[in-house]
């Protein structure tokens, strides 16, 4: 296994029609990994209202809440501070999971309001999320036949790696809690602790409403 990194200036060290795969490849991990699919229900479906025992499948297992378009997804790949990183098999050009990185000010607006839960101050947190050198775990994914192998770690060691200033990721924590996104960035392995939460109001993302919803913000520094 192998991590191939894309960005602006990597792209042309690899054949588009190669590229083109490992996108498709991602859009399929990423379905596979959405919370209707888990569910089995339609990816259109309107809002969170889940059974007890759905919402325990959910929030034990995992779960990603919106797809991304290969539209979408190449568009980020044009912006200067965004990076996709696979987990390649080069013999079989398998893409076994994957992380997508932005700056946080992508999400500026947002993060600007969050509300602290840690030791951090408004100061401090506003110089995070400006440092050029930081990265927002915008998603993150591993196939599901290859899940609790190691490879989520691996990954989040070469995203550790490529951005050592410092790493953030967001997971839902209502309607629907992801326990086990939570539990797996905040296990001793990893490193990341809570920082903090934002509320976001009711959208329209890809095609889909979503009502009202609360997100966890975690944070890896060097520094801790």
């Amino acid at each position: 296994m192998e991590c191939v990194c894309l960005t602006q200036e990597t792209l042309s060290n690899y054949h588009p029609s190669e590229i083109s795969e490992w996108v498709k490849q991602l859009l399929l991990i990423q379905h596979e990994l959405l919370w209707t699919t888990k569910l089995k229900l339609p990816e259109n479906t309107v809002g969170f209202s889940v059974t007890s025992e759905q919402r325990e499948i959910l929030e034990t297992s995992g779960f990603l809440v919106g797809k991304m378009a290969m539209k979408y997804l190449q568009e980020l790949l044009e912006e200067v501070q965004t990076s996709i990183i696979f987990i390649v098999e080069p013999m079989e050009s398998k893409i076994y999971g994957y992380a997508i990185l932005t700056s946080p000010a992508k999400y500026k607006d947002i993060l600007n309001d969050l509300h602290l839960a840690s030791a951090l101050d408004k100061k401090q947190w506003n110089d995070i999320i400006n440092n050029p050198n930081i990265r927002y775990i915008t998603q993150m994914g591993i196939i599901n036949d290859a899940r609790r192998t190691g490879l989520g770690t691996f990954l989040i060691e070469k995203c550790k790696t490529l951005y050592s200033d410092g790493l953030l990721a967001g997971m839902m924590l209502e309607p629907l809690e992801n326990k086990a996104s939570y539990k797996f960035f905040t296990s001793r392995r990893n490193g990341f602790s809570c920082v903090g939460y934002f509320d976001l109001q009711a959208m329209i993302y890809s095609g889909n409403t979503f009502p009202p919803t609360k997100t966890t913000v975690v944070i890896w520094k060097t520094d801790g």
